[in-house]
């Protein structure tokens, strides 16, 4: 019960990002739902980091209705890859965290790209190299976009006071 209200959150996100951000900006692929569990890598345990990225994974297949459970897949694998990326190797929460985006970011669009592969479309290249500059440039807006809204509301507080991140 402790994590229906943070998945009903995400949920909320993948909805947003399913539906009305591509009214409104239908040129940057947003994924609010990406950063948000990147940010909430620094503070939640390892757990339920895997289980919210099923989650949002799972009600993106039912949104989007790609092929069953890629989204899954593509969530499960890049969160369970960034999770090794350690807070000890840069000693800086908003660079760990940024780097994990980047890092999330292209193994999803590295995955897509192969799965596409796998199934016979050709011309990946390309398209792998405009996608994957895409949603990175518009996950690195979301990011710095987030910083920006966390540093005006607490304008005195460090990062990891705001976040509560756990050690």
């Amino acid at each position: 019960m402790k994590y229906a209200l943070p998945l009903l959150a995400l949920t909320g996100l993948v909805i947003l990002q399913s539906a009305l951000l591509p009214l409104v900006f239908p040129w940057l692929p947003l994924a609010p739902a990406l950063v948000c569990l990147v940010f909430a890598s620094i503070r939640q345990e390892r757990r339920f980091l895997l289980i919210a990225s099923l989650w949002t994974g799972l009600v993106m297949d039912i949104l989007l209705g790609e092929i069953l459970g890629l989204y899954m897949l593509l969530n499960f694998v890049s969160m369970f890859i960034v999770l090794e990326i350690k807070y000890e190797v840069f000693e800086s929460y908003i660079l760990t965290v940024g780097i994990r985006l980047i890092a999330a970011t292209l193994i999803q669009d590295a995955f897509m790209a192969f799965i596409f592969y796998i199934q016979g479309i050709p011309d990946l290249i390309p398209a792998l190299q405009i996608n994957a500059g895409m949603h990175l440039l518009s996950n690195l807006i979301l990011y710095l976009l987030s910083l920006l809204v966390i540093k005006l509301r607490h304008p005195g507080d460090k990062l990891e006071s705001v976040l509560e991140v756990k050690r």
